[in-house]
């Protein structure tokens, strides 16, 4: 019998992981792997999670790169570090070298150059540096603007709907009780977004601006350069600090409930096969989630669903997509539901053509829906991410749920990402429940 191999049991796949350096810039101590910087710190505390050069298509889509040519050299408390990253992907051609230094007084300059060898379009092609939210949080941080002007922005505590940093050449920011980060940045104009609105758990500065056109073209031929400087001032710690013990007191008095897990209902197979059924089944949700829009065949898939979901022994959530005509579609629900001898447990609303519930829409389809299903809770919400929800917030008093998706890979999909983008998927929780909406 052939054993299963360790990436298989901790990571669901053969492949196998890349290797990590651990290197080391003066009291700096990062992590090299694949092309990519990360976990930089200083004294244990994070400074900043990753630095990375990013390409992305016309339709955001990021382009996987090929990393060739590594070469290292590296003493005590120093290092220099060179690779190629070649992406190819369709009608994109492009190469860069990059090069990391790392000096004994706690610095770091990254440099890319690149060129391109096709014409293609790109929402983004340059660095992005991520930087961690628990240790920036309500941070102050100053910005210097390419034209030498100051300012003082926050990395915000809510998820930020907008961009919370624009115009970025330097930015520095109070690292711990006693230290301080500063980046610069050349060869392009860099700003910040709130990552949590994907449910990445990190704020991201990026180049380009997204006030300028996309996507733009860069032509075969064409070049970039830039450079990306980090400098942290810390005070050097014992090594009695250094080697402090930490207690831990585990409190198993308190008894913690799991929220509801539901499971979508596939839109590609018409109905579940019993062998499907019993596994799904047998994981043990507790909601089957449908949506539904008046189209032809709709009553045929409110049947199936309602009667895969009675085998399933789930309740239903039916996510329906509201027109203009939605008197008559409620009307239209209610009897096929009686018809089936359905009941749903939640109803999410939704407008067509638009991309969240509008307040407006609420106040003329919640009642109707309210009398026409009076045991289902009523919500809205988007089938969009947070961010949608986050930039068009629901004010309705008199819902009981709003809803959105999420997944923690949007912009990376390794491991590590897929781990610390967990606690992002909170985040969103938390900024929502701040707006203004009857929790049912």
């Amino acid at each position: 019998m052939k054993e299963t191999s360790q990436e298989m049991l901790w990571y669901g796949s053969n492949k196998a992981l890349p290797p990590i350096h651990q290197l080391k810039a003066g009291r700096l101590e990062l992590n090299y792997t694949s092309g990519l910087i990360r976990d930089i710190k200083i004294n244990g505390i994070e400074v900043l999670r990753m630095v990375y050069f990013a390409l992305r298509d016309s339709k955001w889509n990021t382009i996987q790169p090929k990393v060739e040519n590594e070469v290292f050299a590296q003493s005590e408390a120093s290092f220099e570090l060179a690779f190629d990253c070649i992406y190819q992907s369709k009608e994109i051609d492009f190469i860069f070298h990059a090069s990391i230094q790392g000096t004994a007084l706690n610095q770091l300059v990254f440099e890319i150059r690149g060129e391109a060898f096709s014409d293609f379009q790109t929402n983004r092609t340059g660095f992005c540096v991520l930087h961690p939210i628990g240790n920036c949080a309500g941070e102050d941080c100053k910005i210097v603007a390419p034209d030498g002007s100051m300012s003082i922005a926050r990395f915000p505590v809510f998820v930020s709907p907008h961009q919370p940093m624009f115009n970025i050449a330097q930015m520095s920011w109070n690292i711990g009780d006693d230290g301080k980060a500063t980046l610069e940045f050349s060869g392009d104009v860099f700003e910040m977004e709130d990552q949590r609105n994907w449910t990445d758990d990190s704020y991201k500065t990026y180049c380009r601006p997204l006030a300028l056109p996309f996507p733009y073209d860069l032509q075969k031929g064409d070049k970039i350069h830039q450079q990306i400087r980090l400098e942290v001032e810390a005070p050097a710690i014992s090594n009695a600090q250094r080697n402090q013990e930490y207690l831990f007191r585990f409190d198993n008095r308190g008894v913690k409930t799991l929220p509801k897990i539901g499971i979508g209902r596939p839109k590609i197979t018409p109905v579940l096969s019993e062998h499907e059924a019993r596994l799904i089944a047998d994981v043990g949700f507790d909601f089957y989630d449908v949506a539904l829009a008046f189209v032809d065949g709709w009553q045929a898939e409110l049947k199936n669903a309602t009667q895969e979901a009675k085998v399933l022994g789930l309740s239903l959530k039916l996510e329906v997509q509201f027109s203009d005509n939605y008197k008559d579609q409620i009307d239209a629900l209610k009897q096929a539901c009686e018809n089936e001898n359905c009941v749903p447990s939640h109803i999410m609303m939704l407008r067509s053509g638009k991309l969240v519930t509008p307040d407006a829409f609420t106040d003329l389809a919640l009642p109707l829906l309210r009398k026409a299903f009076p045991l289902a809770a009523i919500g809205g919400g988007t089938m969009g991410f947070f961010a949608g929800l986050n930039r068009n917030r629901i004010l309705h008093q008199e819902l009981d749920f709003v809803s959105y998706a999420i997944n923690p890979q949007v912009h990376a999909v390794d491991q590590q990402t897929l781990i610390e983008n967990l606690k992002g998927q909170s985040a969103t929780v938390i900024t929502a429940k701040s707006f203004r909406i009857k929790r049912g």
